[in-house]
């Protein structure tokens, strides 16, 4: 589960409790709170559980960083400032692990991590839980939206997990400033300080802005609708930029009634041939509940002819790409590459 988006709302203290609640419910439960360093580590957990140890009958031995109950549960806490630090949390398996502010992460260490949680709970009713509590921003971001909220894995940096990432596994659950009736009326001032892209990460829990972005007037609020019932007006048309070697891309387009374009989805590939290219491209069609497509656009270069023969003269032969998708199925039209339009 990855939980947060805007600051403010009480992330590092519900997931506190969260964990609070699950030792005191079965006895034996373990887990793990994380920060990446140890002074954050120390300003946003350790002093705050020192205090509340006593009001959950726990106790809380500072020289370990452990919360203890009597019931055998346990709370570790640490960082994860180097390799060392890491590896000290591969080594062991938990019910649960939280990385408080895990877009500060490294993303591989982050995913790594996730690893270890893979105990089955005391009581036999939940497999191992990992959170990611955190605001937009970091090096870790774009991969939590990605994983968790778009869905869409990069297969191309973990080819293993092409067929086994399953998207029900991966959750989203937004916290929102106005979501904390105890915070201070002026928060939302304060915020007011900030660059525009990083106003919208902490106040709106935007994680589609970023420093240096090329379409930086992007915002998802105002860009991103819900289609709903679209009506026989619409038709719909799929974009194809082709990749073997590199990565390519199929788009899925409305266009509405008022020639507006709205894209659906996409699919990125790499290293498929065009046969298995194709039925991709219907299953996911399908997936969308997508009746009809009017067309399917393509960039030019998937209609020049494959293969060289003749030393002076250079004569193609072979079939070409768009011809090969025409043979199973796809009908493609030649695109315009205008890359800035």
């Amino acid at each position: 589960v990855l939980f947060g988006g805007a600051a403010g709302p009480g992330k590092s203290h519900a997931a506190r409790w969260a964990l609070y609640r699950r030792c005191l419910r079965q006895p034996g439960y373990e887990a793990v709170l994380l920060r990446r360093t140890f002074p954050e580590l120390e300003k946003t957990h350790l002093r705050r559980m020192a205090t509340e140890g006593p009001l959950i009958g726990a106790e809380f031995i500072e020289s370990k960083r452990l919360m203890k109950f009597p019931n055998g549960s346990l709370i570790e806490c640490g960082h994860m400032d180097d390799e060392a630090g890491l590896q000290k949390w591969l080594s062991t398996e938990y019910h649960a692990i939280v990385p408080d502010e895990g877009s500060t992460f490294d993303p591989d260490r982050l995913l790594e991590l996730s690893t270890r949680a893979r105990r089955l709970s005391p009581d036999g009713t939940e497999k191992g839980k990992f959170w990611v509590v955190s605001n937009p921003g970091g090096p870790a971001s774009s991969m939590l939206l990605d994983f968790f909220i778009d869905h869409t894995p990069d297969f191309e940096k973990y080819p293993r997990l092409q067929g086994k990432y399953d998207p029900a596994q991966w959750e989203y659950i937004p916290a929102l400033l106005d979501d904390n009736p105890y915070l201070d009326e002026d928060y939302d001032t304060s915020l007011a300080v900030l660059q525009p892209w990083r106003y919208d990460q902490l106040r709106h829990g935007d994680w589609r802005v970023f420093s240096g972005q090329f379409f930086g007037t992007f915002n998802e609020r105002r860009h991103v609708r819900d289609l709903g019932d679209l009506g026989g007006d619409t038709r719909w048309f799929r974009s194809l930029d082709w990749g073997h070697n590199k990565p390519g891309c199929w788009g899925w387009w409305a266009i509405l009634p008022d020639g507006r374009l709205y894209k659906r989805s996409d699919r990125k590939f790499m290293g498929e041939s065009v046969q298995v290219n194709a039925e991709h491209l219907k299953t996911k069609t399908r997936e969308l509940n997508i009746a009809k497509v009017t067309y399917n656009v393509a960039d030019p270069s998937v209609f020049i002819k494959t293969g060289l023969v003749g030393a002076r003269e250079a004569r193609f032969i072979g079939q070409s790409i768009g011809e090969t998708f025409g043979l199973n199925g796809v009908t493609v039209v030649r695109g315009d590459n205008d890359r800035y339009n």
